[in-house]
């Protein structure tokens, strides 16, 4: 698709603190003359609200096709669409008065013939159990959409699905939440225990952690027990919003990334819900995210 010269521009103007908030769920404070953000404290947007800088990844740019090239791993093309197609709302100079337009939910639809590249991804090139796969697209919390992508679904105390993210399957990096997602209604999967929540930043790491339960306990039905819950990042938005919905959880197990983002997150959840009535602990990987640790089982137990 061809775009014109004064879209690629207008575009490149987006408004960074508003297109991060809604894209990645991320949320900004004022320090000084720039804007520092809450989940990431190396991730800094310029006092312009177009220019940011992510210091611990040592990459910074201008605007949101920037981000989505070096951050995201996406081409230009893939961008331009992103950010014309209403993936998220994007504003383009930042007006305080500016009414955005109302973003629909929607789930992108189906490959009803065969999901191949899904069962290939999970299961062979990430190691998650085949029965947990099957079950759970038996039960449409995952499926393959008709790009190949892995779908996620997130759904309300209705059973309603109110939010979905993608996951590529191919070589290329591509990771995103769709449009008109409700952050607070996460993808999870409620065990037949759930005084204890098991938290992860993402879907894949809990899948894992799931598979590596059943090896554990020799036996491939006991990750049901479990109770699960992705972030979707580092944010603590789906984990406040599910908490108040779900009044048997007495525990939380922190499982979120061994590495800066990750370690920070943790701490954070715990400072906030230290004086709660919630007990809280930590289980680290020892690996970078509990989906190496899957795949360093294998490895070493030879399975």
């Amino acid at each position: 698709m061809h775009y014109s010269k004064s879209t690629i521009d207008e575009v490149r103007r987006t408004d960074m603190i508003d297109f991060l908030g809604k894209y990645k769920n991320l949320s900004f404070k004022k320090q000084g003359a720039d804007y520092r953000c809450m989940e990431h404290s190396s991730l800094v947007v310029k006092g312009d609200r177009v220019r940011w800088f992510w210091n611990s990844k040592s990459t910074g740019g201008t605007g949101a096709i920037d981000f989505l090239i070096k951050i995201e791993s996406l081409t230009f093309p893939e961008s331009i669409s992103i950010l014309t197609g209403s993936v998220v709302a994007c504003s383009t100079t930042y007006n305080s008065k500016k009414v955005e337009p109302k973003i629909f939910f929607s789930l992108p639809d189906k490959e009803e013939l065969s999901p191949s590249k899904l069962i290939k991804y999970l299961c062979e090139k990430r190691g998650i159990s085949n029965d947990i796969v099957f079950d759970l697209m038996k039960k449409d919390k995952i499926y393959q959409d008709k790009r190949g992508n892995i779908v996620f679904v997130g759904v309300d105390e209705n059973n309603n699905p109110r939010f979905a993210s993608m996951r590529g399957t191919g070589e290329k990096h591509f990771r995103m939440d769709c449009n008109g997602s409700d952050k607070k209604y996460s993808f999870h999967l409620k065990g037949s225990s759930v005084e204890t929540l098991y938290i992860f930043e993402s879907p894949i790491d809990a899948l894992s952690y799931a598979t590596l339960e059943n090896f554990k306990q020799n036996c491939n039905s006991s990750w049901e027990k479990l109770h699960y819950l992705s972030l979707g990042g580092t944010s603590h938005v789906a984990l406040d919003s599910y908490l108040l919905r779900t009044k048997d959880v007495k525990k939380l197990v922190l499982c979120l990334d061994n590495d800066d983002a990750g370690l920070e997150a943790t701490g954070k959840i715990i400072e906030k819900y230290a004086k709660s009535n919630y007990e809280v602990s930590t289980l680290l990987p020892e690996s970078k995210d509990f989906n190496d640790e899957l795949m360093n089982f294998y490895k070493y137990c030879k399975i």
